[in-house]
């Protein structure tokens, strides 16, 4: 067990040290919350949620042989990356990286259910960032 921790911390040095590199070569300051990617933002993100036992569920498409599908009904499309209970809050999360954007379909749905939770529903809408790790940790304690 220990050399898979040694093993992974030697991975995260090579990543970190790679995308420095990269920051260097292209002559701009290296910013590792800018370096996280999205899919290594939702890990961060899940585990939140298993630390502070969150009830929580996760949509995310599939390579099928006719392309990426998400095996869900309704109007799907854009629809938060993250549903999280607890007691009695419910939270819905989109996740970007710092320099990923919404779609129009994403935006939408951030904005029907923001609505919900301003006529008193006690929903909660987010779009997290890495940036937002430290509120994220907030929100979710």
């Amino acid at each position: 067990h220990h050399n898979n921790d040694a093993a992974k911390k030697t991975r995260e040095d090579k990543l970190y040290i790679s995308t420095r590199k990269i920051a260097d070569k292209l002559g701009v300051p290296y910013d590792p919350v800018k370096a996280v990617t999205e899919q290594e933002f939702a890990q961060q993100v899940e585990q939140l949620f298993h630390i502070y036992h969150w009830h929580w569920a996760h949509f995310r498409p599939a390579m099928t042989s006719d392309g990426w599908r998400t095996p869900v009904s309704g109007m799907v499309k854009g629809f938060p990356d993250y549903v999280a209970v607890r007691n009695d809050r419910l939270i819905i999360a989109e996740l970007k990286s710092e320099a990923g954007k919404l779609s129009e379909e994403q935006q939408e749905w951030l904005d029907k259910l923001r609505d919900c939770g301003k006529a008193g529903m006690g929903l909660e809408v987010y779009l997290w960032r890495p940036s937002d790790y430290e509120s994220i940790v907030t929100i979710l304690r």
